[in-house]
């Protein structure tokens, strides 16, 4: 249970600093908690511009946080 609550804290506390760092649209599509969704749009999106860097950064940060999600889940459901 700490585990959890400790990455509920740090991902908190990214979210308010991506809004500065990434933009407000971006902090927002990180707050609707459709990470697979929206990580497929950018993915479309970074196969037209392979060169923004930063359009790779926020990906990265979409799958990861996806990845982060499917953890939690499978740790609820097998009892952990």
């Amino acid at each position: 249970m700490n585990r959890i609550m400790l990455l509920a804290i740090f991902f908190a506390a990214a979210l308010f600093s991506m809004k500065a760092a990434c933009g407000d649209d971006f902090a927002e599509q990180l707050r609707s908690g459709n990470h697979a969704a929206n990580a497929r749009a950018y993915q479309k999106i970074l196969e037209a511009n392979p060169n923004d860097d930063n359009l790779r950064f926020k990906l990265g940060i979409l799958q990861f946080l996806s990845a982060i999600e499917t953890t939690g889940q499978s740790w609820y459901q097998h009892g952990q």
